[in-house]
């Protein structure tokens, strides 16, 4: 090597280095395969959101920049009921919502930074809106520049994109290749209304939700997208069926799609007609809010069921249906049936049942927290549930309703059954999510070719297979306002007690019930469900019905593989 001082290169450097010993042979480990560079641009792509609060009283003027825009939030004292945490998707967010949703604080004097950090695929244009409730005025800075800007005012949207006077909209702009970060931020003095934010991309769809699952679709390549997707040796992707023919479809009703029927109840009509059946398919609900709804009826019930739809009542107290848009009333559902062709599986789905042991103490009441870490969701997946037990779980509400969901997580609440009770009586809550899975966590057949079954929040099998059926037969009385019936699941033919989760079709009175969805007896070939009847109305039908009282039973096992 040359002398210090001295070089041939043109570059400066004066550093010489002499190597020697014996030269390796071989190759070198640690080679950088093509699962490892997935593994890289699925992590430089991943987007990040966060939602920050703090206390304040700053009402920003006209004229304000966006660096003292983000002094000014930096300099806000943090305080009890504040926070700052990552998120999944920035939808209805505000400082007094528990869980995702917020950071379950004070509803008054509160400065907002909503945060997303993406990557743009080069020379993509984008836009954004937010409605939001920003009293004391707010703006939008995408890359330190400002976007949209609504200082001088405030910004209540009501809940309605349609409120445009009030909805902040950004124009387009052309984003290079790579990561980019747009900030939502705002001062607010009273009432805390929930905020949400959306972008689109040109040539890519209209208005999209601001969330994890969405941003990552649009940041990756046509290579990484979805890759799972594909077809296999065999060219099949038809998930945990047997006929390739056969399709689980899932949605979540507005919260504007609710109506009143009389004074304690409302109805919604749900739109099956994109999910393309042939015939009458096999449909499951639950309910999901922001609090209240434990304590309704009929969340699992369905009335009118056919290719295009059914319709659920709910059963409520005189204060549901008047606070259905502010508690974010939701109805999920999935259908499960024929279609005209095979499909390829754009979802996945994945099951299971918790140990008895995991309820805590609510006051009176009971609730549990189930992990769905270990599905691999890339956003808030749909989910139906159901209950089995060693007795009296047909007469406890709340087992179909969702309380602070997350891709990762979900709670539910057994209304006026304690923690100790449902522990004795091994209440065990079994459910099933479907959603955008990710691909560095699929399997080997999840989610293209089967269900992931887990026990406890630990996979068992990748391999799952679902059967559903539906019976309409003669209820056997059990008391003066209940009834029970047997299922017979031999058709399926499961080499062990699979995970059952039921529901109740009617044409009439099953929106007073309870029981629809816990299951009795659960054995290899059948169980039973037990069918409560509310005291004050008629007992639940006797006798066989045509088109009337049905249970359908959604299996998960790997006997019919």
């Amino acid at each position: 090597h040359n002398p210090w001082g001295r070089h041939n290169c043109h570059h400066n450097e004066d550093v010489g280095v002499c190597c020697t010993g014996d030269r390796l042979r071989g190759r070198i480990r640690g080679r950088r395969t093509a699962a490892w560079w997935r593994r890289y641009h699925y992590n430089q792509r991943r987007p990040r959101l966060h939602i920050s609060t703090r206390y304040s009283t700053y009402t920003p003027p006209r004229g304000t920049s966006a660096a003292q825009m983000l002094a000014r939030f930096n300099a806000s004292p943090r305080r009890r009921g504040y926070c700052h945490k990552a998120v999944a998707s920035l939808r209805w967010v505000a400082n007094h919502l528990r869980g995702h949703m917020g950071c379950g604080g004070s509803n008054r004097n509160i400065a907002y930074k909503f945060t997303a950090s993406f990557y743009s695929p080069a020379n993509a244009r984008w836009r954004f809106r937010i409605g939001s409730d920003f009293g004391r005025g707010g703006m939008v800075i995408l890359d330190n520049a400002i976007v949209a800007n609504g200082l001088g005012r405030g910004h209540w949207w009501a809940y309605r994109w349609s409120n445009t006077r009030q909805v902040m909209v950004t124009p387009y702009r052309t984003l290079r290749a790579g990561r980019h970060s747009i900030v939502f931020i705002g001062f607010e003095g009273c009432c805390d209304g929930a905020s949400a934010m959306q972008y689109q991309v040109a040539g890519r769809g209209g208005w999209k939700t601001l969330n994890v699952h969405y941003l990552r679709r649009d940041a990756m390549s046509t290579h990484y997208r979805r890759r799972w997707t594909r077809p296999t040796s065999r060219g099949q992707c038809t998930g945990p069926f047997r006929g390739t023919t056969t399709t689980m479809c899932c949605g979540r009703t507005s919260v504007h799609a609710w109506r009143r029927y009389f004074t304690h109840g409302m109805y919604v009509n749900v739109n099956a007609r994109q999910c393309g059946f042939v015939g009458r398919p096999y449909y499951f609900s639950s309910a999901r809010g922001l609090g209240g709804h434990w304590i309704f009826t009929g969340p699992g019930s369905q009335y009118l069921g056919s290719a295009h739809g059914f319709r659920v009542y709910l059963r409520m107290p005189r204060w549901g249906f008047p606070n259905r848009i502010r508690n974010r009333y939701q109805l999920e559902w999935c259908g499960v049936g024929r279609v005209r062709r095979a499909r390829r599986v754009r979802r996945g789905t994945c099951c299971g049942v918790e140990a008895a042991a995991g309820w805590r103490p609510y006051g009176r009441n009971a609730y549990r927290d189930i992990n769905l870490a270990a599905c691999g969701f890339t956003s808030v997946p749909r989910i139906i549930t159901s209950m089995s037990g060693n007795g009296g779980q047909y007469a406890v509400r709340g087992v179909n309703q969702l309380y602070s969901q997350t891709r990762r997580s979900f709670r539910v609440y057994l209304y006026r059954t304690s923690a100790a009770n449902a522990v004795r009586r091994q209440y065990k809550l079994s459910w099933c999510a479907n959603g955008f899975v990710s691909g560095a966590r699929a399997g080997a057949n999840y989610p293209c070719n089967g269900a992931r079954v887990l026990n406890a929040g630990r996979t068992t099998k990748n391999n799952g297979r679902m059967c559903c059926g539906r019976q309409t037969g003669r209820w056997i009385r059990y008391s003066t306002h209940s009834v029970y019936i047997n299922i017979n699941t031999g058709r399926c033919r499961f080499a062990r007690t699979p995970t059952y989760i039921s529901t109740l079709q009617g044409n009439s009175g099953n929106w007073m019930t309870t029981g629809g969805s816990t299951v009795y007896h659960a054995r290899r070939n059948s169980f039973r469900v037990y069918v409560k009847g509310d005291t004050a109305s008629e007992p639940p039908s006797l006798g066989p019905v045509t088109g009337g009282p049905s249970a359908g039973a959604a299996s998960f096992d790997s006997a019919m593989n």
